[in-house]
């Protein structure tokens, strides 16, 4: 297409050199073809555009949706769920977490629910290549809002959002079974 107008140009001087075509004809051709291409063109591409605004309209909804769906799982769920960024700092937590251990939704570290006395499930700062006893059940002891200390497992696993550690951590009270 973009090729049209050069090669369009050409066979038009070639057709005014032999005589063939007046010049002014020969102009207003070439104009009048170089607009209808030009608007295709732009029709096309407002085409495109439109379709691609379109297909990310609708996986923005689909996200937004599936958000809103695994956000009402995570509320439903009865055991302290607690996403962390690797430096201990609380992103989120869900409401059972806030209800047995006080967490704010977000904010404050982690390392002050961690039962006094007892070795915790997660040491702050932690190293990138430091192992972590991922998926699994470790028994552990926290600290409810009250000052109550409780028995739990707690299984952490991590994932890897725009290429920063966060580390996940389920905790299942062992005093509720």
């Amino acid at each position: 297409a973009i090729l049209l107008p050069f090669i369009s140009g050409w066979l038009l001087i070639v057709a005014i050199n032999s005589g063939g075509v007046p010049l002014s004809l020969g102009v207003a051709a070439s104009t009048v073809f170089s607009a209808v291409l030009i608007s295709g063109i732009v029709w096309r591409t407002a085409h495109n555009v439109a379709r691609a605004d379109a297909a990310r309209r609708g996986t923005a909804r689909a996200l937004r949706r599936s958000d809103h769906l695994k956000s009402a799982v995570l509320e439903a769920v009865l055991d302290p769920i607690i996403t962390l960024d690797r430096d201990g700092w609380i992103v989120e937590a869900n409401m059972a977490a806030r209800h047995a251990l006080g967490i704010q939704p977000r904010g404050g570290r982690i390392d002050a629910y961690f039962a006094p006395g007892t070795p915790p499930p997660l040491t702050f700062p932690r190293q990138w290549d430091e192992d972590l006893a991922l998926n699994q059940r470790t028994e552990t002891a926290w600290q409810r809002a009250d000052g109550a200390i409780f028995p739990a497992e707690t299984t952490i696993s991590q994932t890897w959002p725009d290429g920063r550690q966060t580390l996940v951590l389920h905790i299942r009270d062992l005093t509720q079974q």
